[in-house]
C-alpha cells in the first residue's frame, strides 16, 4: 500500500467517526486528539466548534484530497448538503462540479469574461448578437434548432444574457440527460457553424429585442446617461444593437473575428450540477471541454474615468424626461476597482446604513417631509477597472419640484455617517460586526438555489472570487477595515457625483434640449448651481436631517435560539390542527430540510373587498397602507431574515411572515392587531393613495405583451375591475372611508392558514390565538369559495382591442380548457410543453415575427388553458393572426412527431414528480394545494399520473377540440384591423365576436 493510500484510509476512518461525533453533538473537533487528522488539516484550529460548522469542511476537504488539491476546497454552509470541486482544464477553463444526490435536475452555465466593453465602435451590440448566433447549430449538431428542441423534449430550459463585461450561457435538464447536453453545449465553444442564412435573420431578431423595449423608461435613463459617459470609456455604447449597427455585409466576418479573439477558454468559468458522483461530472466536463480553443486572452482593467472627458466634469445634473409616471432621483459615485473588497465589503456597509428604512433612517425622514416613497443604495456599474456606487431615491410630485432640498438630507446623512465613523469608531465597529453577524447566519442557514440559479451564480463568481470562496464570497464580511470605509466614504462627495432627475413633468429649471440617440429620451445637461455645491460642502444645519437622522439602532430581531423541532404527530403533508368557526389552521413541522425556520401562510377570505370597482380600489389601499404602518418596524426584522408581506388579492387578502421560528409569535404579536387598524398620518395616506393610482397608471403603460396578459386576466376573472376603474374610484376616497371599508370587512373574513418548517405546539397554540382574535364571519370555507368565479368562455372566438402608446403590435390568443377537471388540466400544461418550442421556432426563428414569442399555460383557479403570445415590430396584428393559424392549421394537420411527444410527455411526467428543493419551495406547493381545496395535497401526484397514462391519439384528439372543434379562446391584441382579408384563415372556425367584458354571463366557482 502506498503512503498516499495509507494516509487516505486513516483519514476516511478519522472522517467517518467525527461526522457520528458530530451528529451527536458530543465534541469540540480542535479538542479531538487525531494527530493524523490534523497533520493534513486544511487549517489551524480556532475556538469555532464544529457545531456550528458541521461535516461540511470535512467533506470538502475529502472531495479535494482525492482530487489532489486540497487548495482549492469550497467553503459552503453546514446545511448545503452538496459536494464541490474545482479544478483547471489544460486550457485554462476554470471549472466548479457540483454534486447534489438531491437534485431533480441537471444544469450548467458557462459564463466568458467578455461583453459589451469590447463591441467594435462600428458594430456596437456585437456580443450581443453574437450570443443570439452561437443557439443556431454547430459543427457536430447543425440544425438550427436542435439544441433548444433536445433541451426542451429532455424537461428542460435554457437562455443566456449579455452584459457589459460577461456573456453567460445556461441550462437546465432531467438528470440522465446531462451527458448529451453537455455534448450539445460544449460545442457552441469549440466549433460554432455561425450559419450565414440565419445572420439576418437574428440581426432582426436583436432589432425586434430593441424595439421591444423601446419604452423601458430604465433603457431610456441609461441612454441618456450615456451621452454623459467618456467617450474613451466603452460603456458610453449602444450595448443592445440593431438593424443600425449590425446590418453590414460583413457582419459574420466581424462577428467570427470577435468571437476567435474573445472566446478563449482563458476567459471562461464552467459549472455543472447533477445527481452525479464528483468523478463522474468530472469526466464529462474534461472529455467535452479540453478542446474549447485558448489563445491566453485575458480581461484588462479599464484604466479611462467612467464620467470625466474634455467636456463633462463632474458635478453635473442629468434631467430626463420620462414618458411614464416615474419619478426618480440618482445619486451616482464613480468609485475605484472593488475586486479587493470581497471580504471588506465597504460599500456594503455603507449602503446598508444609508439605505435602512428603520425609525430615524434617511427614507423616513424624506417621507414625513412627504418627499419620497422608497430609497434603494448599492453598487450599479461593477466592472475590472472601476464602479459606481447609487442612492436611488423614488420621488413624489413635491420631492421632484424640491429636488434639491432632498439632495441636501442626503448629503448631510452621508457627512454624519463619515462624522461618526471618524469620531465613534467603536460604533462603526459595532455596526459592521451585526452586518458580519447576520450574513454570518444566513450563510449558516444556506437556502440552496435551484440548480440552474447554482450554476449561474457560481459561474459568476469564479470570475471574482477564489474558487474556495466562490459561495462564501458574497457572505464574507470577515476583514474589518475603518480605512477602507473611510476612503469609499469621502468619495460620496458633492464634488465626485452626477445627479440624475427623472420625472415626466421636470422643474422649469430643468427642461430637456436634447434627445438621446438610440432610445429618444428628451434630456437636458446642467451644472450644478453654485449656491447648492457651497451648502454641500458647507453649512447643513438647517436640513430635517440635521434633526432627526441617526445610525441604526442595535437589531433585536437577531435570532437566538436555533433548536431544531420533531414533529407530534408524523406525516408527509400539513394536517388540519386547527378548526373553529371563522378559521383553520394546518400544520407542517419540517423532518426534511432541518433549518430554523417557519413559513406561515394566512389567507383573509371574503367576498366583500371586491364586490365593486370601489371596494377593490378601497382594499389595495387598505394593503398598501398596512405595509406602510408595518414599514419602519418591521425593516430590522427584515435584516435579520425574517420576511412580512400584506397584499390584496382576487378572494380577500394574503399575509405572509417567514423566517427563523424565533421571535416569529413576537413578529405575529405586532402584525395581526394592526391589520384592523388605520393609523397612519393623513398626509402620508394622500401620498400613499397618489401611489398606488401612479402604480395603476404604469400597469396602463406596461410593454404591450405584459399589458395583454394583464387585460386578459381582467376579462376572464369574475368582479374584476380595470386600472381606470381604480383610479377613478380612489380619486375621492379619504381616511375615514378606509377605515369604515376596513370596519366591514373583518367580520366577513374567514381565514385559512397554513404553518410548515421549524415549528411546536407552543407556536401553533400562539398563533391559533392570536388569529382568533381577529374579528371573523360565522361561516365556513365553502361559503367563500363560492365568491372565487372565473368566466367561462362560450365556444367561438371573441376579441378585444388595447389601445397602447407603443409601435410594436402584439396578440395574446387564449383557448380555454373545457372543464375544471384534472385531465384537462394534465392536457393542457402537455399541450404547452410540446407546443412552445415548435411555436418558437416557426414563428420566432424561422419566420422572424418578433422577439416574444411563446405558447404557456394560463390557469385561473382550477379552469385552465394554454396561451399563444406574440410581439413584433415589423408585423401587424393581422400578419400576427395570420402566422398563428397557420401553425395551429398544421398541428392539426399534421399532428407531432410520436417519438418527440413521448419524449415531451416523460420531461413533464418527471417535473411534476421532482422534490422540493428547500423549505419555501415545499411551502409553496403545501399552499397553492390549500388555495386549490387540494386538502389531501396529493394534486401534482394525480396530474402526472394522468400524463404518464396519456396516449398520443388521446391527446391530438384533445388539442384538434381545444384548438378547433370546441374552441372557446379570447384574443387579446393591439389596435390594428383584426380581422384578415384572407377567408382561408377562417375556414371551419367560428366568426370572431367582440368580447363583452361587462356581460361575463356564466361564471365557474370552485369548492
Amino acid at each position: 500500500m502506498s503512503v498516499y493510500y495509507f494516509y487516505l484510509s486513516i483519514i476516511s476512518i478519522g472522517y467517518s467517526l467525527i461526522k457520528t461525533l458530530l451528529k451527536a453533538k458530543f465534541f469540540n473537533i480542535c479538542r479531538f486528539p487525531l494527530s493524523v487528522f490534523f497533520i493534513l488539516s486544511l487549517s489551524a484550529c480556532s475556538s469555532t466548534s464544529l457545531l456550528s460548522n458541521d461535516a461540511s469542511v470535512w467533506d470538502q476537504f475529502i472531495d479535494h484530497f482525492i482530487a489532489g488539491d486540497i487548495r482549492n476546497a469550497v467553503r459552503k454552509s453546514p446545511d448545503d448538503s452538496r459536494r464541490y470541486q474545482y479544478f483547471t482544464l489544460d486550457n485554462q477553463l476554470k471549472v466548479l462540479l457540483i454534486s447534489d444526490g438531491n437534485a431533480e435536475k441537471a444544469a450548467a452555465s458557462l459564463d466568458v469574461h467578455v461583453g459589451s466593453r469590447y463591441d467594435p465602435e462600428t458594430r456596437q451590440g456585437l456580443a450581443h448578437f453574437l450570443e443570439h448566433m452561437l443557439f443556431l447549430g454547430t459543427k457536430k449538431y447543425p440544425e438550427a434548432d436542435g439544441y433548444q428542441k433536445f433541451i426542451s423534449e429532455n424537461g428542460g430550459s435554457h437562455n443566456a444574457y449579455t452584459s457589459f463585461e460577461h456573456t453567460n450561457y445556461y441550462f437546465d435538464i432531467d438528470n440522465a440527460s446531462l451527458a448529451p447536453a453537455l455534448d450539445r453545449f460544449s460545442d457552441f465553444f469549440v466549433s460554432p457553424l455561425f450559419d450565414a442564412d440565419y445572420v439576418q435573420r437574428e440581426v432582426n431578431a436583436v432589432e425586434s429585442e430593441y424595439r421591444a423595449r423601446i419604452k423601458d423608461e430604465n433603457r431610456r435613463i441609461l441612454d441618456a446617461t450615456r451621452q454623459l459617459i467618456n467617450p474613451e470609456h466603452p460603456y458610453h455604447q449602444f450595448t443592445v444593437g440593431g438593424l443600425n449597427t449590425l446590418s453590414s455585409p460583413t457582419i459574420r466576418d466581424d462577428m467570427l473575428d470577435f468571437y476567435q479573439r474573445y472566446y478563449s477558454a482563458s476567459r471562461m468559468t464552467l459549472v455543472v450540477v447533477g445527481d452525479y458522483p464528483l468523478s463522474v461530472l468530472k469526466n464529462m466536463v474534461v472529455k467535452r471541454f479540453d478542446s474549447v480553443p485558448n489563445n491566453g486572452s485575458q480581461t484588462e482593467a479599464i484604466n479611462v474615468p467612467l464620467l470625466i472627458s474634455d467636456n463633462n466634469r463632474l458635478p453635473l445634473i442629468l434631467a430626463v424626461q420620462a414618458e411614464k409616471p416615474i419619478r426618480q432621483l440618482r445619486l451616482t459615485f464613480p468609485m475605484p476597482d472593488l475586486s479587493n473588497d470581497f471580504r471588506t465589503k465597504p460599500l456594503s456597509y455603507i449602503g446598508n446604513i444609508l439605505g435602512h428604512e428603520g425609525k430615524g433612517s434617511l427614507l423616513s425622514l424624506l417621507k414625513v417631509a412627504g418627499w419620497a416613497e422608497g430609497l434603494a443604495t448599492g453598487v450599479g456599474l461593477n466592472y475590472t477597472g472601476g464602479a459606481t456606487f447609487q442612492i436611488n431615491i423614488a420621488l413624489t410630485e413635491k420631492g421632484v419640484e424640491e429636488f434639491q432640498q432632498v439632495t441636501d438630507e442626503v448629503f448631510f446623512a452621508i457627512r454624519y455617517l463619515g462624522q461618526q465613523h471618524n469620531q465613534h469608531p467603536e460604533l462603526s465597529r459595532a455596526l459592521f460586526i451585526e452586518q458580519r453577524q447576520l450574513a454570518d447566519m444566513a450563510f449558516r442557514f444556506y437556502q440552496r438555489p435551484n440548480v440552474m440559479s447554482a450554476a449561474m451564480g457560481a459561474a459568476a463568481n469564479l470570475h471574482f472570487y477564489p474558487p474556495t470562496d466562490v459561495i462564501f464570497g458574497d457572505y464574507d464580511y470577515s476583514e474589518y477595515r475603518p480605512e477602507l470605509i473611510a476612503d469609499r466614504l469621502s468619495r460620496l462627495s458633492p464634488d465626485n457625483v452626477l445627479i440624475t432627475l427623472v420625472a415626466k413633468n421636470l422643474p422649469e429649471n430643468f427642461k430637456t434640449q436634447k434627445i438621446s440617440e438610440w432610445f429618444s429620451a428628451p434630456y437636458s445637461v446642467n451644472d450644478v448651481p453654485q449656491q447648492w455645491l457651497e451648502k454641500w460642502q458647507g453649512d447643513l444645519n438647517d436640513t430635517l436631517a440635521s434633526q432627526s437622522f441617526t445610525l441604526p439602532s442595535a437589531n433585536t430581531f437577531i435570532p437566538q435560539d436555533f433548536e431544531l423541532f420533531s414533529a407530534a404527530t408524523q406525516s408527509d403533508v400539513p394536517i388540519l390542527a386547527v378548526e373553529q368557526a371563522g378559521m383553520r389552521l394546518w400544520v407542517k413541522t419540517d423532518d426534511t430540510f432541518e433549518v430554523p425556520k417557519v413559513d406561515a401562510l394566512f389567507s383573509f377570505l371574503t367576498a366583500s373587498s371586491r364586490q365593486t370597482s370601489r371596494h377593490a380600489a378601497l382594499s389595495q389601499l387598505y394593503a398598501s397602507v398596512v405595509n406602510e404602518q408595518l414599514n419602519e418596524y418591521l425593516y430590522p426584522a427584515y435584516l435579520a431574515g425574517m420576511d412580512v408581506g400584506f397584499y390584496s388579492q382576487r378572494q380577500g387578502f394574503t399575509l405572509s411572515l417567514g423566517g427563523y421560528n424565533d421571535g416569529l409569535v413576537d413578529l405575529a404579536e405586532k402584525v395581526l392587531p394592526t391589520l384592523t387598524t388605520i393609523d397612519i398620518n393623513p398626509d402620508r395616506f394622500d401620498s400613499i393613495k397618489i401611489e398606488l393610482m401612479r402604480a395603476l397608471q404604469l400597469n396602463r403603460e406596461s410593454t404591450p405583451y405584459r399589458r395583454l396578459a394583464s387585460t386578459m386576466r381582467q376579462a376572464l376573472y369574475a368582479n374584476s375591475w380595470s386600472e381606470v376603474q381604480l383610479m377613478d374610484a380612489l380619486a375621492d376616497v379619504t381616511l375615514a372611508d378606509l377605515q369604515q371599508h376596513v370596519d366591514a370587512l373583518w367580520p366577513s373574513i374567514y381565514t385559512d392558514g397554513l404553518l410548515h418548517g421549524n415549528v411546536d405546539s407552543d407556536t401553533v397554540e400562539a398563533l391559533s390565538d392570536l388569529l382568533g382574535a381577529l374579528p371573523n364571519c360565522d361561516c365556513d370555507l365553502t361559503e367563500q369559495r363560492l365568491h372565487m368565479g372565473v368566466v367561462k368562455l362560450p365556444l367561438g372566438r371573441q376579441q378585444q382591442t388595447q389601445i397602447l402608446n407603443h409601435s410594436d403590435a402584439a396578440i395574446l390568443w387564449y383557448f380555454q380548457a373545457p372543464d375544471e377537471s384534472l385531465s384537462s388540466a394534465a392536457l393542457s400544461q402537455l399541450t404547452v410543453s410540446v407546443l412552445h418550442p415548435k411555436l418558437f421556432n416557426q414563428l420566432r426563428t424561422e419566420q422572424q415575427l418578433g422577439y416574444v414569442v411563446g405558447a404557456s399555460a394560463f390557469n385561473r383557479n382550477k379552469l385552465r388553458g394554454i396561451a399563444f403570445q406574440v410581439q413584433s415590430p415589423s408585423s401587424n396584428e393581422q400578419d400576427i393572426l395570420s402566422a398563428l393559424s397557420g401553425f395551429i392549421d398544421d398541428v392539426l394537420e399534421q399532428g407531432v412527431d410520436i417519438e418527440e411527444f413521448n419524449r415531451h410527455r416523460q420531461a413533464l411526467s418527471t417535473q411534476l414528480r421532482e422534490a422540493d428543493q428547500n423549505l419555501n419551495e415545499r411551502s409553496g406547493r403545501f399552499w397553492g394545494s390549500l388555495l386549490l381545496a387540494d386538502e389531501a395535497f396529493e394534486r401534482r401526484e394525480r396530474l402526472a399520473v394522468i400524463v404518464d397514462n396519456t396516449t398520443y391519439d388521446y391527446w391530438l384528439a384533445f388539442v384538434r377540440a381545444l384548438l378547433l372543434t370546441q374552441e372557446a379562446s379570447l384574443i387579446q391584441q393591439t389596435d390594428s384591423a383584426l380581422r384578415s382579408k384572407d377567408p382561408s384563415l377562417n375556414a371551419d372556425r367560428a366568426p370572431i365576436q367582440a368580447f363583452d367584458a361587462k356581460n361575463k354571463q356564466q361564471i365557474i366557482y370552485y369548492r
